[in-house]
């Protein structure tokens, strides 16, 4: 079986980027064949975003450095 699938790119990396990486994860979550998410962050803002989105989708491990 083949699947297509969207790739995104930003211009600059940094936390200005985070929403629109929050809706991309939710749009491929909803494809419901990903249950769980893996999201490395550097700070608790991050993490915290992606729980609120996640939340009754999908189980989320947050990684720090």
């Amino acid at each position: 079986m083949f699947k297509y699938r969207r790739v995104r790119y930003f211009s600059e990396p940094g936390p200005e980027n985070i929403g629109e990486v929050v809706k991309a994860v939710i749009e491929r979550v909803g494809l419901k064949d990903i249950n769980t998410v893996i999201v490395a962050i550097t700070s608790g803002r991050t993490g915290l975003r992606f729980a609120k989105a996640l939340k009754g989708k999908a189980d989320l491990i947050v990684v720090s450095q």
